[in-house]
C-alpha cells in the first residue's frame, strides 16, 4: 500500500512540473516566437521596439503622488517636489508565472520604456527558463539604470514587490530609484468616475482612442508559459509578448494624457476627460487653490452633487460661510449634505436649532448604521449645547 501511495505521488509530481531545458536551446530549436529576438544569454533573449509618445522636458511629480483626504484642504501641499526629467522615467511591466505574487511567483516578460526624444523606446525581455532567472533580473535592472522614477500599473502592489523578492533570493542588488508613480491611483481619480473602471484595457479607448485588436486575457498568460515550458513552444506566446508591449505603451500614454490634464486641462480640450471633482481635488492639494475651487464649482454647478459637497466643506473650513451655504444648495438633500449643514449652521452660522434639525434629519437619511450612529452623536452632542445655552452656558463650538 505504502510503495502503491509512494509511485503514485511521484507520477503525480512529474505531471505537475513543468518541463524545463536539459540545456539551453540551440539556434535552431528555438521556438518560432523568439526568431526575431536577440539572444544575451543561454535562456535570455531581448527586442526593442519603438512607439511615438511626446513629453515635457520636464514633469511635476506632486499630482501623481500626493495623497487626497483631509489634506485636500490644505492651504498649502503636504509635501514639495522639484520638477523632474522625463528622460529619466521608466515605464515597466511584468508577465509572471502568477497572478497573486508568493515565493513561488517569477517573472518571465518584462519590458521597460524609455524616452528617447519623441518616441518611447521599449525594451522587452524574455526568460527561455528557468536556469536563467538571475541573468534575467539582472538585465532587468541594468535596464533601469541609476535610480530612475519608475511608472507602473498597479507595480507598487504587485511587480516591484516581486522584484525585490526575486533580488534577494538571486543575491542580486535590489534597484534604487526615485519616485515611484502607480499610475492605478491616477486612474481611479481622473477616469474611473467617467468610465466605471481603472482597469488598463478599460482605459485605452476611452482616453487614448486605440484599440488593441487580438489579444490574450492576464489571467490566461501563466497557462501559456507554463505550456511553453512542457511543450517547447505555445502559438499564444507572440499574443503574450504584444500583450506586455501594449501594457507599456499604453501606459506611457496614460501618464502623458494626465501630464497634459495636470498641466492644463484647457488644452485637453474645452471639456477635458477627467472627472472635474477629483481633478479640483488634486490642484487644491497641490496648493493651487483658484484652479481647484474653479473645477469644484464648475462640476457643482453642471449637478455634480459631491463637487458641491467638496466645494462646501473647503469653504467653511476657510470661514466663508455664504459661499459654503450657496455650494449646498446645489449638493441635494443627502446624508453627507445634510450632515455638512449641521456643521456649517453650528460651526459658522451660530443656528444650533437649525444645526440640531439638520442633523436629525441626517440620522433619518443615513443608509446604515455606522452612518446613523454618527448623526445621532451629533444629534445628542447639539441637544446638550441647547440645553446649556438655554441656561447660560453656551458649550463649546465643534465641527
Amino acid at each position: 500500500m505504502a510503495s502503491s501511495l509512494k509511485s503514485r505521488l511521484v507520477r503525480l509530481k512529474e505531471r505537475a512540473a513543468p518541463q524545463t531545458f536539459a540545456s539551453a536551446p540551440r539556434d535552431g530549436d528555438l521556438p518560432a516566437f523568439l526568431a526575431s529576438w536577440e539572444r544575451l544569454d543561454e535562456f535570455l533573449f531581448r527586442r526593442s521596439r519603438s512607439f511615438p509618445l511626446r513629453l515635457p522636458e520636464f514633469y511635476d511629480p506632486l499630482p501623481f503622488i500626493i495623497r487626497l483626504g483631509r489634506a485636500e484642504f490644505a492651504a498649502t501641499p503636504s509635501r514639495e517636489t522639484a520638477p523632474l526629467r522625463t528622460v529619466d522615467l521608466r515605464f515597466f511591466d511584468f508577465e509572471t508565472t502568477g497572478l497573486s505574487g508568493g515565493a513561488g511567483t517569477i517573472a518571465f516578460l518584462a519590458s521597460t520604456g524609455i524616452v528617447e526624444g519623441d518616441s518611447l523606446r521599449i525594451d522587452q525581455l524574455f526568460l527561455a527558463d528557468y536556469p536563467g532567472e538571475a541573468s534575467f533580473v539582472r538585465a532587468f535592472v541594468s535596464t533601469l539604470g541609476s535610480s530612475p522614477d519608475l511608472v507602473s500599473f498597479n507595480g507598487k502592489a504587485f511587480d516591484w514587490p516581486l522584484l525585490s523578492s526575486r533580488c534577494v533570493m538571486k543575491k542580486i542588488r535590489r534597484p534604487d530609484f526615485g519616485v515611484h508613480i502607480d499610475l492605478v491611483h491616477t486612474a481611479r481619480r481622473l477616469w474611473r468616475p467617467l468610465i466605471g473602471s481603472a482597469a488598463l484595457g478599460e482605459l485605452e479607448g476611452p482616453v487614448l482612442g486605440k484599440e488593441r485588436g487580438e489579444d490574450i486575457p492576464g489571467a490566461e498568460i501563466p497557462g501559456v508559459y507554463f505550456s511553453y515550458l512542457e511543450k517547447g513552444d505555445d502559438p499564444r506566446l507572440d499574443l503574450v509578448a504584444s500583450h506586455n508591449l501594449s501594457d507599456v505603451a499604453n501606459l506611457a500614454g496614460l501618464f502623458a494624457s494626465a501630464l497634459q490634464l495636470f498641466g492644463d486641462p484647457a488644452s485637453a480640450g474645452p471639456r477635458p476627460f477627467a472627472d472635474p471633482r477629483n481633478l479640483g481635488r488634486i490642484f487644491i492639494a497641490c496648493g493651487r487653490t483658484g484652479e481647484g475651487e474653479a473645477l469644484l464649482r464648475e462640476a457643482a454647478e453642471g449637478g455634480d452633487e459631491r463637487a458641491a459637497l467638496s466645494l462646501a466643506r473647503r469653504l467653511r473650513k476657510n470661514g466663508d460661510a455664504p459661499a459654503a451655504r450657496r455650494a449646498l444648495d446645489l449638493a441635494g438633500r443627502g446624508y453627507e449634505s445634510l450632515l455638512e449643514s449641521a456643521r456649517l449652521c453650528e460651526g459658522l452660522e451660530n443656528n444650533l436649532e437649525a444645526a440640531l434639525d439638520f442633523a436629525r434629519s441626517a440620522a433619518e437619511a443615513a443608509g446604515d448604521e455606522p452612518r446613523r450612529s454618527r448623526a445621532l452623536a451629533r444629534v445628542r452632542r447639539l441637544e446638550v449645547k441647547l440645553a446649556e445655552a438655554s441656561r447660560g452656558r453656551p458649550g463649546r463650538i465643534r465641527s
